[in-house]
């Protein structure tokens, strides 16, 4: 009487799992469409198209990788590159997120990081935020001087 409840269990467990297994088929499947669909946009002059598909790329694929991810930091960048100018407080937010995770996985000398101070720096001077730009400035400084000596980490 006791093997009932403990085939029930198994067979539970093999339905939960399967299901898990479909839902992370479902979700990469959805994120290289997703990411198709992104590369597609980049080809046109489609603003709204290119922002859209780039955030979605993204949300997917932060979904599958995780935040600690060098997939999700490039996708990241993409979406961040998109963002309208007019949504500054947005971009810099992400692009600040995106240095984290890049420091967490890489490490704070990460050459990766240049492109992304570069554009915060921009953000920055359109803000006039002195303090900020001069600490991305600083940074920037900092790896090219790592990088002209030898020292940076290159992205693998």
């Amino acid at each position: 009487m006791k093997t009932l409840p403990t085939l029930k269990v198994l067979l539970c467990s093999a339905v939960l799992f399967s299901a898990q297994t479909f839902a992370s088929d479902v979700t990469q499947q959805e994120f290289n469409t997703a990411y198709m669909a992104y590369q597609e946009a980049m080809k046109t002059d489609d603003s709204k198209l290119k922002f859209e598909t780039a955030k979605r790329a993204y949300e997917l694929g932060r979904a599958i990788y995780g935040d600690l991810d060098k997939d999700t930091i490039a996708l990241a960048i993409n979406y961040a590159d998109e963002i309208a100018y007019d949504d500054r407080a947005d971009k810099a937010d992400l692009l600040k997120k995106v240095l984290n995770d890049i420091d967490a996985l890489e490490g704070e000398d990460s050459e990766r990081k240049i492109p992304v101070l570069i554009s915060l720096a921009k953000i920055q001077l359109s803000k006039s935020k002195k303090a900020q730009r001069y600490c991305c400035v600083k940074q920037l400084i900092s790896l090219k001087s790592q990088r002209d000596s030898g020292l940076l980490r290159k992205r693998t």
